[in-house]
């Protein structure tokens, strides 16, 4: 071969091979988009100094709910809260406050509150009966149920008890205390 010969196959050579190999390339279909975490979900609006009153049937305040700032995610209908403080009123005058650093509002029936969650039980004026501390409380609006699987203390005048999970029947001021339930009464 001539060196023209060379030079011209010396040419032809690579775009043979690329033209090789982009026709042997396969085509993977475009990646399918993975459902996302509740982290990277978009909020559609956010509220600040929220105070929000929920009336009973028969037109009076059955609880109230503050907080620094209320953002709300609409792909499952959940809020998120800062610095919440949920009262709930009872029909005799009696009230229960309950604050955290953070909660979550699911839908209109369910709030849970947690880190550093302190509950007080109120009479009529405005005096604490009792104390529960624990890492999270949530509250079931239908049943007026306020519970924590989560350890709790609830501490009053002259006692202190401990226990693993708690339920609070509002309606009829029923505390159950459950799992390793240990006290300490001190008159």
């Amino acid at each position: 071969m001539s060196r023209f010969g060379w030079k011209q196959l010396l040419f032809i050579i690579p775009i043979i091979i690329v033209v090789i190999l982009l026709t042997n390339r396969q085509i993977e279909p475009p990646p399918t988009a993975s459902p996302q975490s509740s982290d990277s979900q978009e909020s559609d609006f956010y509220l600040r100094q929220v105070h929000i009153i929920h009336m009973g049937k028969e037109g009076t305040v059955e609880s109230e709910l503050f907080a620094e700032q209320l953002t709300h995610y609409p792909y499952d209908d959940h809020s998120e809260l800062s610095s919440p403080r949920f009262v709930l009123h009872r029909a005799n005058g009696e009230q229960v406050w309950i604050e955290s650093r953070e909660g979550t509002i699911h839908g209109r029936e369910r709030i849970v509150l947690s880190r550093d969650v302190n509950m007080e039980q109120r009479t009529s004026d405005n005096q604490t009966t009792n104390r529960i501390q624990g890492s999270e409380i949530e509250f079931e609006r239908a049943t007026q149920k306020i519970t924590s699987r989560k350890p709790i203390t609830v501490t009053g005048k002259s006692y202190t008890i401990v226990a693993g999970a708690m339920e609070l029947l509002s309606n009829e001021k029923r505390l159950n205390l459950s799992r390793g339930v240990e006290g300490h009464y001190a008159p």
